[in-house]
Order: structure tokens, then C-alpha cells, then sequence
């Protein structure tokens, strides 16, 4: 992905739903919805990135990013997606990981990425991406 091209690698965790990286600071969750149209990346003050969850789908390539604030912001065409890092793996439908104030949970209508004390975010599938309020 042009934007998740910025950011780091991730590793696999062993017996866990999701890959994860961590720096001298910071932490990312990378994931695929079942299916792989749908790739995210979550990070948790991530040097140069800051807090994010970021998720984008293809063939539709569309893609949508939440800050901490519940800002969303939505991007269409291919210049808003890339390539996830290698060994991604799926997290299961009703499955959520969080980071920060952030958290992403797969369903089966899409992945919905909130901050968790507002509810203030997105639900992406693979032909649409809605606010969520």
C-alpha cells in the first residue's frame, strides 16, 4: 500500500490472530478480514506514524484511516492502497484487537475500527466504506 508503505514490517506472533511489530516504541497489529479483500493496519504511537488504524480493500481499492480524535479519513483509487507485509494473518469474524484507544473488529458485514470511548469510526467492506458515528 502506498500509505502502509511507510510502515514497518510485521512478524507473526505465535497462537495469535494477528502479525505484530514493535519498535523501540510503539505497536502494530497487521490483519486480513476473512476473504483477503481486506487488509488493516492498527498502530499505537508508532515513531514518524502516531496512533492509526488504517484498513483497505481491493479490488475496490478504497481505503479508510481513524485517528484517536475520530477523525476519518477516506480515500478512493489505487493511489490509496499498497501491499499488507508478508504472513499477514486472518482475524476471525467476531474477533478485535485494539490498540491505544483504538480497536478493529471483523465481521461479517466488514471490519469496523472505533475509538472505544466514543464509537466514532469506520465500517469497511469490500465495496464500501461508512462513517460510523
Amino acid at each position: 500500500m502506498r500509505q502502509l508503505s511507510r510502515f514497518l514490517a510485521a512478524t507473526a506472533l505465535a497462537g495469535s490472530l494477528t502479525g505484530v511489530a514493535s519498535g523501540a516504541r510503539g505497536l502494530q497489529h497487521f490483519f486480513f478480514a476473512p476473504g483477503v479483500t481486506t487488509s488493516c493496519e492498527m498502530d499505537y504511537e508508532m515513531p514518524k506514524i502516531g496512533t492509526a488504524a488504517f484498513c483497505q480493500t481491493y479490488p475496490h481499492t478504497e481505503s479508510a484511516t481513524l485517528r484517536p480524535s475520530g477523525l476519518v479519513t477516506i480515500c478512493h483509487g489505487i493511489k490509496c492502497i499498497g501491499n499488507p507485509p508478508d504472513q499477514v494473518p486472518t482475524l476471525v469474524y467476531g474477533a478485535w484487537l485494539a490498540a491505544g484507544p483504538l480497536r478493529c473488529t471483523s465481521l461479517r458485514a466488514g471490519v469496523k475500527c472505533v475509538v472505544t470511548k466514543t464509537g466514532r469510526g469506520f465500517l469497511i467492506s469490500p465495496t464500501s466504506i461508512e462513517r460510523v458515528q
